[in-house]
């Protein structure tokens, strides 16, 4: 269901910040947290949060969620509900992945 108004810039900051810590997230550790209204929730978190929203993003900012995650691992669409969605199956990999203690050379993801 869409959101009945346009992400605020505080989500789209918090969102900017969870694909930053996904990329530096290191393998076998715990998930990151972002700052977001004052209270700190995992990236999975903010995607979620985000995900209701389909406005479009913005093309820098999608290009710089595809060099993170991954260009096969994003979304065509380019709206925030989508990279949302696919940032936080990302997380889910690599949480999963880690759980299981693969690395990234391990193989193609699960």
């Amino acid at each position: 269901m869409a959101a009945e108004y346009p992400i605020t810039e505080s989500l789209v900051k918090a969102f900017l910040a969870a694909i930053l810590a996904f990329h530096d997230w290191q393998w076998g550790g715990p998930e990151p947290q972002i700052s977001f209204d004052g209270k700190s929730f995992p990236i999975s978190a903010i995607a979620d949060f985000v995900s209701g929203y389909d406005d479009p993003m913005p093309d820098g900012l999608y290009k710089f969620l595809c060099r993170m995650i991954g260009t096969g691992n994003a979304s065509t669409d380019r709206t925030f509900a989508a990279g949302a969605d696919s940032l936080y199956r990302s997380c889910i990999r690599r949480a999963r992945r880690s759980t299981l203690g693969d690395s990234p050379a391990a193989g193609p993801p699960l």
